[in-house]
């Protein structure tokens, strides 16, 4: 959690204006994909299927988020 926070603190997001935990799905942390583990195993896969995908077609991306209700990528 501290991770995420100090994350979105650095990047200019605020917790306490916008409910980031529930909606942050995925952070990309080349050459990590930390998925939130509260998903069920099928969004799960497609998630880590779209972070690879997008890692091939970005190679020099560092840093991404993917949000709910977002079907894309917002690079940090």
């Amino acid at each position: 959690m501290t991770s995420i926070y100090n994350l979105c603190q650095s990047n200019g997001f605020s917790f306490k204006e916008y409910p980031l935990e529930g909606r942050l799905l995925l952070v990309l942390l080349k050459p990590k994909i930390i998925v939130k583990n509260s998903l069920n195993e099928e969004k799960k896969r497609s998630l880590v299927s779209k972070a690879v995908s997008y890692l091939l077609a970005y190679p020099d991306c560092q840093l991404a988020i993917f949000w709910d209700g977002e079907e894309q990528f917002f690079p940090l």
